[in-house]
């Protein structure tokens, strides 16, 4: 049983790292099109278009800190 739940709490703390590589490969063109020639057109409709991906973007160091606690409490 022991073999499981460090199995699950692996799975669970891939989990947030899986969703901020969907939300980079969602916004991929846009952040090509920001960097290569940034208007506030093209930030604002990234920003309309994507809203999720922006979030999970905005809210990855949160989400990071808390998966990589250096005190070893889990935070699920």
């Amino acid at each position: 049983m022991n073999h499981r739940n460090q199995i699950a709490r692996i799975s669970l703390k891939l989990l947030p790292l899986l969703m901020i590589l969907i939300a980079v490969w969602d916004l991929r063109t846009e952040i090509q099109i920001i960097f290569e020639h940034f208007t506030f057109t093209a930030l604002i409709f990234c920003i309309n278009h994507h809203p999720f991906s922006v979030l999970v973007l905005m809210a990855s160091p949160s989400i990071l800190a808390n998966i990589f606690k250096k005190n070893g409490s889990r935070s699920v």
